[in-house]
C-alpha cells in the first residue's frame, strides 16, 4: 500500500510544479502568446489534478472488465 501512496504524492507534487505561476505550462503558454494563466488553486487546476489522480482507478475498475 505504501508504494501506491508514494506514487500518488509524487504525481501530485509534479502537478503543483507544472501548474504554478512560474511553471512549465505557463511558460509554454507565454511562448505561444496566450500569456500567463493562473492555474494553481483554481477550479481548472483541481479538475486537472483530480482527473489524473482518479483515472487509473476508473480504468482498472472491476465493473469495467470484460470476462
Amino acid at each position: 500500500m505504501l508504494p501506491f501512496w508514494t506514487s500518488l504524492m509524487v504525481r501530485t507534487f509534479a502537478w503543483v510544479v507544472l501548474l504554478q505561476d512560474s511553471g512549465v505550462v505557463n511558460q509554454l503558454l507565454s511562448t505561444v502568446g496566450l500569456g500567463p494563466v493562473h492555474l494553481i488553486r483554481t477550479t481548472a487546476g483541481v479538475v486537472i489534478g483530480t482527473s489524473q489522480m482518479l483515472m487509473p482507478s476508473s480504468i482498472n475498475s472491476p465493473s469495467q472488465r470484460h470476462r
